[in-house]
């Protein structure tokens, strides 16, 4: 099963993705191309630098995007920190939407993605307390909203999703709720669980209406999608 923890930077997805992983016993998985071909952490950072000031993002889709469907080949259980709405938050446009139809056609959708929610100012507190001069806290594309982009290709794809709201959440009580909803996606087959999905979703919006706004581009009442 292939388990994809996603969100903004600064939202605790990768500690909380090890810590999972340890937890569940799955292989955590960070940067595969780097793992497959055993390119040196180093060798591969600046590949993906170089890769990151291309202006073409249907290029930079392309590279990352590979990588997502790479993960979705290996064998077992899988945490992978960041996947395919990482990539299409980042590189997804009108003019390259034929290529992540691609993607999803090809299988790149994770059995389950966690998509661990964060407001700007807290990523922001914890990029601060990773480094207080962290590249990224001077990145507006890394400190912007986001969420209501990578759930707008959620939606689309009918990704299996659970949306979690970390903000008021300990580092404990979240690692709990992501244990819990592993065990019950082994449990349900594919229908079943995207079914119990959008219930538990609708609730969480239903809780919190601004959030719902900010995230969706509406009320959870409201017909149409803000695009």
């Amino acid at each position: 099963m292939l388990v994809a923890i996603e969100g903004m930077d600064g939202s605790g997805k990768s500690s909380i993705s090890k810590e999972v992983a340890k937890r569940v016993n799955y292989k955590y998985v960070d940067k595969i191309l780097k793992d497959i071909y055993l390119i040196p952490e180093e060798t591969f950072d600046n590949l993906c630098e170089q890769v990151n000031k291309s202006n073409n993002e249907t290029f930079k889709a392309m590279f990352y995007g590979f990588q997502n469907l790479l993960v979705t080949l290996l064998k077992g259980n899988i945490i992978i920190d960041k996947h395919v709405l990482a990539t299409y938050f980042w590189n997804g446009y009108d003019e390259n939407e034929q290529l992540f139809n691609i993607f999803v056609n090809n299988g790149v959708i994770p059995d389950l993605t966690i998509i661990l929610y964060s407001s700007i100012e807290t990523r922001i507190k914890h990029i601060k307390l990773r480094d207080k001069n962290d590249k990224d806290l001077f990145d507006d594309k890394k400190t912007s909203f986001g969420y209501d982009k990578m759930l707008d290709f959620a939606e689309k794809c009918s990704m299996p999703y659970i949306f979690i709201n970390g903000d008021p959440l300990s580092f404990e009580q979240i690692i709990s709720q992501i244990v819990e909803l592993i065990k019950v996606c082994e449990l349900l087959n594919k229908e079943e669980f995207l079914k119990y999905c959008m219930q538990r979703n609708i609730i969480v919006f239903q809780r919190d209406e601004e959030l719902s706004k900010k995230c969706l581009g509406r009320g959870i009442n409201n017909e149409e999608r803000k695009r």
